[in-house]
């Protein structure tokens, strides 16, 4: 519970701290603002496995070091005959 009244008292503070930013370029404060639009729904835990595997740099990275590694074993097997 103390948990949470912590993060509404921060989220209140981050609200507060944003209108006086928007207040400082705009001249008055928000008001009436529209909601933002909805975001799409989230692909199925599979395709987002996916998609990491194909484009994330670290993962990739790893993935060509083992290649790398399954290479220079096979060629170190192959030259003890």
């Amino acid at each position: 519970a103390e948990f949470a009244a912590s993060r509404l008292i921060l989220a209140r503070a981050d609200l507060e701290e944003s209108a006086a930013g928007y207040r400082s370029l705009v001249g008055v404060f928000p008001a009436d603002l529209a909601p933002p639009p909805q975001l799409p729904p989230l692909p199925d835990i599979e395709t987002l496995y996916e998609t990491l595997e194909t484009t994330n740099p670290r993962v990739r990275s790893a993935q060509f070091r083992e290649l790398a590694s399954r290479a220079q074993l096979a060629a170190a097997r192959a030259a003890m005959g």
